[in-house]
């Protein structure tokens, strides 16, 4: 999940919590 970052931005915040 190194793109994280890049997806993260598009995706909504409950996606940051789960990657976190």
């Amino acid at each position: 999940m190194a793109m994280r970052a890049s997806g993260n931005e598009s995706k909504p915040p409950a996606n940051q919590g789960k990657n976190r």
